[in-house]
């Protein structure tokens, strides 16, 4: 938000699906230099990935889970354990902390541990994020982007554990409404779970692939709009 003076209102929806990882383009960089000496096998695999990634969490990414579970042994406690920063958050200069390996060579092993660790969890250390990562409602399953927002990732999704070879969200993109008060108002939104949690109801999984492809419907602001739509009236 501080890139700019101003932002339109496709600007301002386009940054606000951005699935790009604060963390990894801050600690990335220190993490590949510390780790550029290694001769270890798998570091040297593992570097060789995280180079040629984009630092975003969409479905064909194939370091971010590599990166993720770096991320959280780096940064335990959900990622906000920040005693392997080389300098801790402070309010003197907050977008620019925490930042640092404290420890080069302890993040180069954790390094060497998350290699491990993902491929225990998810079969590989290159595995694309959508393959594991879903949107999963009923019937309707679509390969999910979005990241721990405590990565700093604007695109919040925070992931649950995994089970019967995927895993969804608990939490994260639900409710999402932008609103330009402009003539004529601008307003899209997204309701991620849908609108309906009715067994049998259409409604409860048909905005998921929407999420997906990082779309919005445009809300329905006037009464003609809303009576334009109706699926059901009931008269009393």
């Amino acid at each position: 938000m501080s890139q700019t003076p101003k932002i339109s209102f496709d600007d301002f929806v386009s940054r606000k699906l951005t699935t790009t990882s604060l963390m990894a383009e801050r600690m990335l960089p220190d993490l590949l230099a510390a780790a550029a000496g290694s001769n270890d096998a798998e570091v040297q695999a593992a570097t060789a990935l995280l180079k040629g990634w984009d630092h975003r969490f969409e479905p064909d990414s194939r370091a971010a889970l590599l990166f993720e579970t770096w991320a959280g042994l780096f940064a335990p406690k959900n990622f906000t354990d920040q005693s392997n920063y080389a300098v801790k958050w402070t309010l003197d200069d907050p977008l620019q902390t925490p930042r640092g390996l404290k420890d080069p060579a302890a993040a180069v092993a954790m390094l060497k541990e998350a290699v491990a660790k993902t491929k225990q969890l998810y079969g590989a250390i290159d595995r694309p994020f959508g393959d594991v990562s879903r949107f999963h409602i009923g019937d309707v399953s679509v390969p999910a982007n979005g990241g721990f927002g405590n990565t700093g990732v604007f695109r919040t999704i925070t992931w649950g554990p995994m089970k019967n070879g995927e895993r969804t969200p608990v939490h994260g993109e639900t409710w999402v409404s932008m609103v330009e008060f402009g003539t004529p108002m601008k307003a899209v939104g997204l309701m991620s779970y849908g609108n309906s949690s009715q067994p049998g109801s259409r409604h409860n999984s048909d905005q998921l692939q929407l999420l997906a492809d990082k779309k919005f419907r445009t809300l329905w602001i006037s009464r003609a709009e809303v009576e334009g739509h109706l699926e059901e009236k009931t008269a009393f």
